[in-house]
């Protein structure tokens, strides 16, 4: 049934925010500590972090409900407030507001973020009306080492209530230490038919008052496909110690291969943070340097091969250890430059053309030209460059700036004709890594001088027919070209960029079997990649169909993954049997009490002392009544079985001449309302004295630093008891007898 349930709840918060200017190409913002009211968003390049599959499984076949109370291995700031605790709702919702753990998460909702009628203190992402209870799951999971944990709370195709046709798959990760909360939605369409399919991508504090959304993706109804967004606040919010970054500036950014970029920069503190560890992330990327300390101003720091992006891009700055400090850079990668080019066209079967390409912008001197037919000009100050006296032809140049960003451009130089060469797809690239698109050539214009021969980049050759247009085959990833030279011999040219879908990723998460032997396994595939919609084949028997599988035995199985392009990938995963129930114990035995220590496994637990006593207690402690040996069993029961682990144990009685030598006085015995104890002197240490009863379970315990003493035996029932004195020097067991009052 869907309901309606409001709860407010009111925090009260400030911020503080630093703006620091770097040096003349860079400027950062850092957020210093303070409880901050404010948060930003910004969209991401889609590259979810953890597979929508796997973990803890919530709301499982339910609808509009909240999971319990999850606890979070370290605490995260919102809106100024530090959480170690969070609840998930079945419609895609985290909570800081537990009062709302097991019960109903609403479905129905027409207003914009910030509102009290949304739910609040909450991360929206997306929230929308979807019911597990028809299709799909939810999970929560953990992940990570400190300071670099991980919340993640997955979404795999569930279907979307009254739309059951309609399936989305999203997560939403919250980062330990930055306080960064990412969203990332790999399928999002809209179920128009109800609620007006509203949605949103957003968050709000607990008094519904201050909130943010992204862009286009508050209430709704929206579509989305493979996007991401991170929401930053000041990351050290909740932070109560003074942690004063006085200046961090990135230096420089220098490209490497396929434009992977270094980021170098340095860091200064009014603090001295030399016990202190710092580790520098890449936000987008991940990628990190650690720097152990001893710390010293200025701290240097260098991050490698952060892939280039045009987003905007952000380093989370962590001082672990006396502070626990965070700060947070906002970067833009370094700009490639862009170009334009202009060209001289040669005569007829000619080698006098020209190519001319110039730098128009994000031109770092020096430069490097590099042209596809050979020429080059190094360490060049000019943004300027050309090659001359050339054929027709196509012509590449590369342009590395000086740091060492590259950019590229083509010329299609023809003959100086009065026709022209169009090249146009036929068919794409259908999976990574194949040579199986096709392009076609055509003809137009005045002057065709057929018949025409048609050479292509991948070395297809048509000659001598008098068609105008010409369809290659078999071409790969990258640039193609053809040149078409007429009867006369004079030539045009025509390319064309050709690209091919991403490599199908493939990855598993499983569940054991609960016991061994058991068939209760599972396993879950998740993929990114190729061309959805996507089939699954699994290896099993009989063989399987389905994203996900259960029922498994333990063993090896194979998933493998086909795309809408008959483009297939495939991973395995082991499926492995726990460990039978094992028992055993270790112990240590003083004088007739031995104190057993339970290394079983998980389960309850039946004691056979040897001598007809018995405990289910998992860690004993058990006094025998005269000395000599004992066969102790210990007897382990669980869901999976049953183990018993025996071992001989001896134990031995105190001398009772103990008792005379140290002359200490134990009276009465029988004993009524009070037991008297009196040392030969003042201990010189305190004196450890226990009763056990008859079958040598403790009762009670005491210690003494007087050298008279008693013991209240008002509640103790009748019957035969011992007594155990530790001193410093021997340890001494007596009977004692407790007499009806």
């Amino acid at each position: 049934m869907k309901r309606f349930n409001v709860l407010q709840i009111v925090i009260i918060s400030i911020f503080v925010m630093i703006t620091i200017n770097l040096n003349a190409q860079k400027t950062a913002i850092v957020l210093q500590t303070g409880r901050t009211n404010t948060y930003t968003v910004f969209s991401i390049p889609y590259n979810p972090p953890f597979p929508f599959t796997g973990g803890t499984p919530v709301s499982v076949n339910t609808d509009d409900v909240y999971s319990g109370v999850i606890t979070l291995p370290f605490n995260f700031c919102f809106y100024g407030q530090e959480y170690n605790q969070v609840i998930v709702g079945s419609n895609g919702v985290i909570s800081f507001d537990l009062t709302n753990a097991g019960g109903y998460c609403p479905w129905s909702f027409s207003d914009f973020v910030p509102s009290n009628a949304l739910p609040l203190n909450s991360i929206f992402g997306a929230y929308s009306d979807i019911d597990p209870g028809t299709c799909g799951n939810l999970y929560y999971d953990i992940t990570g080492t400190s300071p670099n944990r991980k919340f993640v709370f997955k979404c795999n195709q569930v279907c979307y209530f009254s739309c059951s046709s309609l399936q989305t798959s999203q997560e939403i990760v919250l980062y330990e230490g930055s306080n960064v909360i990412e969203v990332y939605i790999e399928d999002h369409p809209a179920c128009t038919g109800w609620n007006s399919g509203n949605a949103i991508i957003g968050i709000q504090d607990a008094t519904g008052t201050t909130g943010v959304a992204a862009p286009d993706r508050n209430t709704g109804p929206w579509t989305a496909y493979n996007e991401a967004w991170r929401f930053t606040g000041s990351p050290d919010a909740c932070n109560s110690q003074t942690c004063q970054f006085d200046s961090i500036t990135i230096q420089n950014q220098t490209c490497g291969t396929d434009n992977e970029f270094t980021l170098n920069g340095s860091i200064y503190f009014s603090i001295s943070p030399d016990s202190s560890t710092l580790i520098v992330t890449d936000q987008i990327s991940g990628i990190s340097q650690t720097i152990q300390p001893p710390l010293t101003n200025p701290i240097n720091f260098t991050i490698n091969n952060i892939p280039f992006s045009t987003q905007p891009n952000s380093i989370n700055i962590s001082l672990m250890g006396l502070y626990n400090c965070y700060s947070i850079i906002n970067y833009n990668p370094p700009a490639l430059v862009t170009l334009n080019s202009s060209f001289a066209n040669p005569g007829c079967g000619a080698s006098n053309g020209a190519a001319v390409v110039n730098i128009t912008a994000n031109g770092i001197p020096n430069y490097s030209y590099q042209w596809s037919s050979g020429q080059s000009t190094t360490n060049s100050a000019s943004t300027t460059n050309f090659i001359n006296a050339i054929p027709a032809g196509v012509y590449v140049v590369t342009v590395t700036n000086g740091n060492g960003c590259t950019s590229s451009t083509t010329i299609n130089l023809n003959d100086n004709v009065s026709y022209t060469a169009n090249i146009s797809l036929q068919n794409p690239i259908s999976c990574s890594g194949q040579c199986d698109g096709s392009a076609t050539v055509s003809l137009s214009g005045a002057g065709l001088n057929p018949p025409f021969s048609y050479t292509w980049s991948n070395g297809q050759i048509t000659s001598g027919v008098s068609l105008t247009i010409d369809t290659a085959i078999n071409l790969c990833s990258g640039l193609n070209s053809v040149v078409v030279t007429d009867s006369g011999g004079c030539k045009v040219v025509a390319s064309i960029s050709m690209n091919e879908p991403s490599a199908i990723n493939v990855n598993v998460s499983s569940t054991n079997p609960s016991c061994s032997g058991y068939s209760n396994g599972s396993a879950s595939v998740s993929v990114n990649g190729g061309t959805s919609p996507y089939t699954y084949m699994w290896n099993t028997s009989p063989i399987q169909f389905t994203q996900t599988v259960n029922n498994l035995i333990a063993g090896t199985y194979l998933a493998s993954v086909t795309d809408a392009n008959g483009c297939s990938s495939s991973a395995t995963v082991t499926i492995v049997d726990p460990q039978p129930p094992q028992a055993g114990y270790t112990y240590s035995a003083n004088g007739l009490t031995v104190n057993f220590t339970n290394t079983s496994s998980a389960g309850t637990y039946n004691w056979d002392f040897g001598n007809g006593y018995n405990s289910y207690l998992a860690n004993p402690t058990f006094t025998y009544l005269a000395a000599g040996t004992y066969n102790v069993c210990l007897t382990l029961n669980s869901q999976c079985g049953s183990a018993l682990y025996c071992q001989n144990i001896t134990v031995s009685l105190v001398n009772v001449n103990d008792v005379i030598t140290n002359n200490i006085e134990i009276f009465p015995n029988p004993a009524t309302d009070k037991l008297n104890i009196i040392f030969p002197e003042t201990p010189k240490a305190k004196v450890s004295v226990k009763l056990f009863d008859n079958i040598g379970q403790k009762i009670a315990e005491y210690e003494f630093a007087n050298k008279s003493n008693g013991i209240d035996l008002k509640g103790f029932a009748e019957g035969m008891y011992y007594i155990k004195i530790e001193t410093i020097n021997s340890n001494i067991l007596n009977k004692i007898v407790i007499n009806a009052k």
